[in-house]
């Protein structure tokens, strides 16, 4: 049995920087006119603006795939954590592990904790789906 907890991303990266290509050009077509009529100044803005677009468009592509994956097997319970396109696997065992709902990095976080041992997860859904997530999976878990 597996759940997938991921953001609802309204656009893909490439909408999205098809979109800000769009903004772009426009700003560009505008400062060349300021431009022409003497006012460069307006176009140093506009290539500024450009770069910001830009900048925007990375951190957005970064993080637009984040998710978190919960993988349960006979005999453990695996984790796959994915963030600004680093991947990270953690493992728990089934049957020794407790789920609840934990407050961490300000909000509730579904925790799932084994001795010392506990991992978090929840961070890119909101507290319904998580409160969800948490019921459906206190039945598979002793």
């Amino acid at each position: 049995m597996a759940w997938t907890l991921k953001k609802n991303c309204v656009l893909s990266p490439r909408q999205f920087g098809v979109c800000l290509g769009f903004a772009g050009t426009i700003s560009v077509c505008i400062g060349m006119i300021w431009a022409f009529m003497g006012f460069w100044l307006v176009f140093c803005f506009v290539l500024l603006e450009c770069v910001v677009l830009l900048f925007a468009f990375f951190c957005y592509a970064s993080h637009a795939t984040d998710f978190e994956k919960v993988v349960l097997t006979e005999k453990e319970i695996l984790f796959e954590f994915e963030s600004g396109g680093k991947r990270e696997v953690k493992k728990l065992p089934r049957f020794q592990a407790k789920a609840r709902m934990a407050e961490a990095e300000g909000r509730k976080l579904v925790e799932f904790s084994w001795g010392a041992k506990s991992i978090r997860v929840g961070r890119l859904v909101d507290l319904k789906s998580r409160e969800k997530f948490l019921g459906e999976i206190k039945g598979y878990i002793c």
